[in-house]
């Protein structure tokens, strides 16, 4: 029986899955784990499962022992490079199902997206896909990809997985591998998603310091051009009083917070360049006044 890439990564997941240390036990009886005993509702499929497990062995996916005559194998614990083998897996099989972009891969696999992204570019490398990057809406500075199709070799690799068993040999990344190595993935995706809670409540808190920036920019220089139309002689102390005057109080208050806050720009950024110079003049003197 040949080796099934759907039948490795359903195996290998419910190996790194499994809730208790003991090893995963398939046998022709039906029981699954030796402590618990469980009844495996996959003994119709035994034949496949037993092939395959022999092929995860063979790939050095895994630790797998044969119980010989065909009786059962036992799994123990995936190795390094059966982590980097699953998670290469599952993004073809995800890309096969439909799940294009770099962000629904990510989702999907509950692994960050920077994981998923070098993991995209070495299946490219490789010849098992073909991918198109773009910038990402959410973070416009950032390369994400945002479709990803099968090549030739990548739908092979689902009758015939050594080609990516070979692969997944390779190295890829120093900070991959030291995630995924001696962890499942879901647990690893546990970390990953605090990870990215954190980062994006900063991120959010950043975002709107930089919101109230652009909004104290907006009113000071709406107020300078009403102001020049009025008086057009007023010297840059009067413009400060003016401004100063005409500026909530709580507008103030929350501008000089996001300064002192350390918000990587300044109010000058959302300035016109008439309006830099007085503009940061205003801020300075809401800085002193606090």
């Amino acid at each position: 029986m040949k080796c099934d890439l759907h039948s490795i990564i359903g195996i290998l997941h419910e190996v790194e899955s499994c809730e208790t240390n003991d090893p995963i036990v398939y046998t022709n009886g039906g029981s699954y784990n030796e402590k618990t005993g469980n009844k495996n509702p996959r003994v119709k499929e035994f034949p496949k499962i037993y092939a395959n497990s022999l092929c995860i062995r063979d790939y050095g996916l895994a630790d797998v022992q044969d119980l010989g005559n065909k009786r059962g194998v036992t799994i123990e614990r995936i190795t390094p490079k059966g982590s980097r083998f699953l998670v290469k897996a599952s993004i073809l099989e995800a890309i096969e199902r439909g799940k294009q972009s770099e962000r629904e891969l990510a989702e999907l696999l509950e692994l960050p997206p920077d994981t998923i992204n070098v993991y995209i570019k070495q299946l490219e490398k490789e010849d098992f896909i073909t991918a198109l990057d773009g910038y990402a809406s959410f973070e416009p500075e950032r390369k994400e990809y945002v479709s990803c199709v099968l090549n030739p070799k990548g739908k092979t690799a689902f009758s015939d997985p050594s080609f990516l068993a070979e692969e997944s040999n390779i190295d890829m990344s120093n900070t991959v591998n030291n995630n995924l190595q001696g962890s499942n993935i879901g647990n690893f995706a546990n970390e990953v998603k605090e990870n990215a809670r954190q980062q994006a409540n900063q991120y959010n808190y950043a975002s709107e310091q930089k919101q109230t920036l652009a909004q104290a920019a907006s009113e000071i220089q709406k107020l300078l051009k009403h102001l020049e139309r009025t008086n057009p002689t007023a010297t840059e102390e009067e413009k400060i009083i003016y401004v100063n005057d005409e500026t909530s109080s709580g507008l103030k208050r929350r501008t000089v917070s996001a300064l002192k806050a350390g918000v990587e720009t300044g109010i000058e950024e959302f300035l016109d360049n008439p309006y830099v110079n007085v503009g940061k003049a205003i801020v300075k003197a809401w800085i002193k006044s606090e």
